[in-house]
């Protein structure tokens, strides 16, 4: 596999990330985080499709907030940038085969 595919897929999955996630803050007006809500199916539905594509953005988000406040030392912090480069990666795999399915790229 050639790099720029790995780079290109990661980049997906990182920015669906960031949009998704810009997108519940402007819709609720709330910060994003890993709390579900199942006050009705449609708040169920969309706090799933949050956590599941903005996870990325979410996790290194409220880690690099911990790491600069010193209570998350620094070997934590590369496992969760670890963690969510492999789920941006998945992420981004679902972004592209969406997009070839559907005849954009």
């Amino acid at each position: 596999m050639e790099l720029w595919i790995v780079i290109f897929v990661l980049a997906s999955g990182f920015t669906a990330a960031g949009l998704v996630s810009a997108v519940h803050e402007t819709v609720s007006g709330n910060n994003s985080d890993f709390r579900l809500s199942f006050a009705n199916p449609l708040k169920a539905g969309w706090s799933l499709f949050v956590c599941l594509f903005a996870g990325p953005y979410i996790m290194i988000r409220n880690t690099a907030i911990c790491w600069l406040n010193g209570t998350v030392p620094g070997a934590i912090m590369l496992f969760c940038l670890g963690v969510s480069v492999i789920w941006s990666y998945c992420s981004g795999c679902f972004v592209v085969h969406s997009m070839i399915g559907l005849g954009l790229i």
